[in-house]
């Protein structure tokens, strides 16, 4: 029997069909979830990088059940402090999944005179500053004009501290595990003093969870985090803002709904 073997264009071409066959079906599955999600729960749209659109809470929370795959029973030693403004609806989400008490940790970015977004440093509620002086050099920026960008964030997160929690006091943490969420890094600079004011506090680990980051900052995190969680690093990452469906800001009052709906479910 003549049995006829495929040339190696012809199975160049074979192997081009299959895959791009088995591909477009994996891609049509993701798109119809992300959809169907979106349609039943258009809430979840905002905090959801438009690349995974709904998905973006639950592909968070299989990445902290990896952390806690030996701990399926009791999780009362785990905490959730979300970074304020952009990061509560999405620890708000992760909260309530892992069935954790929500509160907000408040880290103010140093942004780069007219060029905000960027960060050249950050500082965080017990009198942490973190500074990133390679970008600051680079970028020549006066020691003077660093200061009084710092003295102005200084402000705002007293007020912020005051608008969210009021006269609570932060929730306990020393012991505790805690996961520290923000809607994404870019430089990281805010992370990390989020993590160092966090340090502390002396928690029993410190966990970092986030739906999207520049590789970077992801790397640079696994210094000072216990462990990190960035669901997606793509490489040609620009800004927290390009991944999002709607980036429009999350407003005090939003932060504050948020807040009073987890210490009902977790007082």
């Amino acid at each position: 029997m003549l049995i006829e073997v495929p040339t190696y264009t012809e199975s160049l071409k074979i192997g081009w069909a299959i895959f791009w066959r088995t591909a477009g079906s994996f891609i049509a599955l993701l798109f119809t979830i992300n959809i169907g999600l979106l349609f039943l729960f258009p809430e979840l749209s905002r905090t959801s990088p438009s690349l995974w659109i709904a998905l973006m809470p639950l592909m968070v929370v299989s990445g902290l059940e990896r952390i806690f795959q030996n701990r399926r029973g009791d999780r009362s030693d785990i905490v959730v402090l979300a970074i304020p403004r952009g990061g509560v609806p999405v620890g708000f989400e992760i909260a309530q999944t892992l069935h954790a008490p929500l509160d907000v940790l408040v880290v103010r970015k140093l942004g780069v005179p007219g060029h905000e977004e960027l960060a050249m440093g950050a500082i965080a509620t017990g009198e942490v500053t973190v500074v990133n002086r390679e970008l600051v050099q680079a970028l020549s920026i006066p020691e003077t004009e660093l200061l009084r960008v710092e003295a102005l964030e200084q402000l705002e997160l007293n007020r912020r501290e005051l608008a969210y929690r009021g006269s609570r006091p932060p929730l306990p943490v020393q012991g505790q595990i805690v996961i520290i969420v923000d809607d994404g890094l870019a430089t990281g600079s805010t992370m990390r003093a989020a993590v160092m004011a966090t340090r502390q506090r002396e928690p029993a680990k410190v966990v970092v969870a986030v739906p999207v980051s520049s590789i970077e900052a992801c790397d640079r995190l696994m210094v000072g985090a216990d462990e990190v969680v960035c669901v997606q690093t793509p490489y040609d990452f620009s800004g927290v803002g390009q991944w999002y469906q709607d980036f429009e800001a999350t407003s005090d009052t939003e932060v504050r709904d948020l807040m009073e709906h987890a210490m009902r479910a977790y007082p």
